[in-house]
């Protein structure tokens, strides 16, 4: 996924305009300026105003708090209950963030295998973190994200308002998994969670994320064997249908049953 061309250009304008202004200061006075988001109505089954918007159009992102979070490449948008998100920011691990509803009022939501993954494996609070991170990053593996730090409301992506805190059953010590509340009455979204997949940190060794990422149908190609060595291609030639993926999501296995 490249940078938002966008918002690093409007950065260097802004730049142009103030002599001796870094581009650092410059995309954090971007970030500061952007408008809160309006609110929407928001029930089970429907889009999420993020996908409304126009593409690559940055949001706040939980993790720094910058204006640099967009709908990630892999993104699957039939899933209207969960949504990818790309952190831009230079100085953010964030990378894939999976944003999840556990709770909206309905069954369906409470029994999709996603959201019981979530539910069964408790938050990590003994996460080793193996280097001091640079003071200059916004966000860096290991360290409280934002949206904890700051106490801000920060914008729903289901809603579009900016709506959204730490939830009451969040749990403070994990930095890597954040549970949030969202306050906006015509949204149907009680809480979701925050899943950073991949933050440059042995994410994937989560117990957590590692279900989430096995929650995928099967490779139906299988490798070729030369000699000894089967190679494996890198990329699915006959990829499983969004619809087929959405389903291992709602009902796929999991890993206690």
């Amino acid at each position: 996924m490249t940078k938002n061309s966008f918002h690093k250009k409007n950065a260097r304008a802004l730049q142009a305009a103030n002599p001796g202004l870094n581009f650092h200061d410059a995309m954090a006075a971007l970030d500061r300026s952007a408008p809160p988001p309006p609110g929407h109505a928001w029930a089970h089954g429907q889009q999420l105003w993020v996908r409304t918007l126009a593409e690559e159009t940055p949001v706040r992102c939980y993790l720094c708090g910058r204006t640099s979070s967009i709908v990630s490449f892999g993104d699957l948008a039939v899933d209207h209950g969960r949504v990818q998100m790309y952190c831009q920011h230079h100085q953010c691990d964030a990378r894939e963030v999976e944003v999840i509803v556990v709770d909206d009022g309905t069954e369906a939501t409470r029994k999709r295998s996603d959201v019981r993954i979530l539910a069964h494996y408790p938050p990590v609070t003994d996460r080793p973190r193996w280097w001091d991170p640079d003071p200059r990053r916004t966000w860096a593996a290991g360290t409280p994200p934002h949206v904890r730090a700051s106490g801000q409301r920060m914008p729903c992506l289901f809603c579009g308002a900016l709506s959204c805190t730490v939830a009451p059953g969040d749990v403070a010590g994990d930095s890597g998994r954040i549970r949030m509340r969202c306050h906006h009455a015509a949204c149907a979204v009680v809480e979701f969670e925050v899943l950073p997949m991949r933050d440059g940190g042995g994410s994937s060794e989560r117990p957590d994320v590692a279900a989430i990422y096995a929650l995928h149908p099967p490779r139906t190609t299988r490798g070729e064997m030369h000699g000894p060595i089967e190679i494996i291609p890198l990329v699915d030639p006959d990829p499983p249908s969004d619809e087929t993926v959405l389903q291992y999501r709602r009902s796929g296995p999991v890993p206690w049953e």
